[in-house]
């Protein structure tokens, strides 16, 4: 950031030595003195300038923003607005007697790291070849549900005739709420994007 804010002690400072060299009717300046009051408001006044100067600033130049005013300068760019977490999904094989029904929101399927997931659809049936692939999806929300291959082994609530579970691809998508950085590259970046 080009803009430097000062303490009110330094922008205090500054007027007085400005002063000093201005004049030389004034040669000393006490903690009391109407001077150093005079002195205290206008570096009070000053700080506050240099604070708007500075969130001026922080949204022409998006890569001295951070946080609500980094949102602010995606905004006018009429960028969609900070990416927030997600869950993961991925496919589970589900082996059981045919006619083995999973429902949506009685059977839940934990993995080894103690992710949960459900069924993302409706309900699921086991057909005649005794197995079938069903979509679930995490209830926690980040990239910690990003879980490896074969670990959902478990089923709680498991219905009669559930004989096992295991996903054989890794689970994916889970995203945690997206960063100042990752916000800023994309701001940069939308027009490589179109």
């Amino acid at each position: 950031m080009k803009t430097i804010i000062s303490t009110v002690t330094e922008l205090k400072n500054i007027i007085l030595e400005i002063l000093f060299s201005k004049t030389d009717k004034v040669s000393k300046v006490s903690n009391t003195s109407v001077l150093n009051g005079l002195a205290y408001a206008n570096a009070k006044v000053g700080q506050k300038a240099l604070k708007d100067i500075a969130i001026i600033e922080s949204q022409l130049f998006p890569e001295y923003a951070t946080g609500e005013y980094l949102d602010a300068v995606a905004a006018r760019y009429g960028i969609f607005e900070r990416l927030g977490s997600c869950s993961s999904t991925t496919y589970l094989y589900l082996y059981g007697e045919p006619g083995t029904i999973y429902l949506k929101n009685t059977s839940k399927f934990i993995s080894n790291d103690g992710i949960t997931f459900v069924l993302e659809n409706e309900s699921v049936q086991i057909p005649e070849c005794r197995y079938i692939y069903a979509k679930v999806r995490s209830e926690e929300l980040g990239s910690k549900t990003n879980v490896a291959p074969l670990s959902i082994i478990n089923c709680t609530n498991p219905p009669a005739g559930h004989l096992f579970c295991i996903n054989e691809f890794i689970a994916t998508g889970g995203r945690d709420i997206e960063t100042d950085e990752e916000l800023l590259y994309r701001i940069k970046n939308i027009h490589n994007i179109l």
